[in-house]
């Protein structure tokens, strides 16, 4: 028993420059990566599994804990499925044909999965061992699923850390994904209107044209409320449609309060009994208190543009309750701020007089312009 824990030992010595030479490629390749060459130090003294005995262990599988080699919970796993599922993974492609399309998360997934699979030298998990198949089986399901279960799963792992930044990634190709589909189908609902004008069909107004797309347009949305003719009914009510929108960002909003805060215009309509209007800006301003506005992607220009503007609308809120005499609005708490993020995309199709798409749409001004490869 003495002279087969030693063997165990010594190869778990010999093992470590190997597992650093699994993993050197993808620091080179993909952020997060780099920080897997130090388990190679840290994994000096080898992990000892009950099952692996004195086998040689692989680099792959000395990433897990013990206790997942259990033989308790080796005995439950279906192996023929989990080989099935590394391969359908490994072997997924961008599927989505449109132009720019990134990676969706199970391709990104399949990306990070193939890096492993060229280090082992293997073309299919059918080529995997044992311990291989647990470790890359357990990996893939961290990088898939809910991040409550992927922190769980992580756990299995020495470097949980390392394998949650493995996951960051991932993460990060998925949102450029969620994005990507966000401003193509945005594109694909200007397209349809300005195809509707070539053949002669009104939008009607501008109100009716963005209450018609199937899709929200957050930068459509944007550039209405910061460009319309308050005097224009139809104009002034499609802004404030856009800004009662959940999905609308919270610089939008927070560049409209700042104006009408500050030239008169909330307290002009107090003045002249427009209850609609104060309606319509109360609700925003509850709803923006009560949390639902959780968009912030576009940034204000410059990004501080709001910021100290928050007395103003105290001072202005102050001066409407004087003169309507009903209860005070409470202040948007958060809401003057610097705004970060990217800048706005351009929507300079759109007539914002007449609803209508007078050019035909340019898809670099929906999506992202350098398409991501795998």
């Amino acid at each position: 028993m003495l002279i087969q824990t030693r063997r165990l030992f010594l190869g778990g010595l010999a093992l470590g420059p190997a597992l650093a030479s699994v993993m050197v490629p993808f620091s080179q390749t993909m952020p997060g990566f780099g920080a897997l060459i130090a388990i190679a130090a840290s994994l000096s003294v080898g992990v000892v599994s009950l099952w692996i005995r004195d086998q040689t262990v692989d680099p792959a599988v000395k990433l897990l804990h013990i206790r997942f080699l259990s033989p308790s919970r080796l005995e439950r796993l279906d192996e023929p499925q989990m080989r099935r599922d590394l391969d359908d993974l490994i072997t997924r492609k961008i599927r989505d044909k449109r132009p720019m399309s990134p990676p969706d998360r199970k391709a990104a997934t399949g990306q990070v999965l193939r890096r492993f699979f060229a280090r082992l030298n293997v073309d299919a998990a059918d080529d995997l061992g044992r311990p291989e198949l647990l470790a890359l089986h357990t990996l893939s399901r961290i990088l898939m699923e809910t991040p409550e279960n992927a922190g769980r799963l992580a756990q299995r792992f020495l470097r949980p850390e390392v394998v949650l930044e493995l996951r960051d990634e991932v993460d990060q190709m998925d949102a450029a994904y969620q994005a990507y589909q966000t401003g193509h189908n945005a594109y694909l609902a200007a397209q349809r209107q300005w195809k509707r004008l070539q053949q002669g069909q009104s939008a009607g107004s501008i109100l009716k044209a963005i209450q018609s797309l199937d899709t929200p347009d957050i930068d459509l949305w944007h550039r209405i409320v910061l460009e319309h003719d308050p005097y224009d009914h139809e104009q002034r009510n499609a802004a404030l449609w856009c800004m009662q929108q959940p999905q609308c960002d919270r610089g939008t909003i927070a560049v409209y309060m700042s104006y009408i805060a500050a030239d008169g215009s909330l307290l002009a309509a107090a003045r002249i009994g427009d209850r609609a209007y104060l309606e319509h800006v109360r609700r925003i301003l509850t709803a923006w208190n009560n949390g639902e506005y959780r968009t912030q992607e576009i940034a204000l220009d410059p990004v501080n543009a709001v910021e100290g503007h928050a007395r103003v609308m105290t001072k202005a809120l102050d001066d409407l309750q004087r003169i309507t005499g009903e209860r005070r609005w409470a202040d948007p708490h958060g809401m003057f701020v610097a705004y970060k993020g990217r800048p706005a995309r351009l929507r300079l199709e759109w007539q914002l007089s007449t609803g209508e798409v007078q050019l035909e749409p340019y898809i670099l001004d929906y999506v992202e312009g350098e398409a991501i490869h795998i």
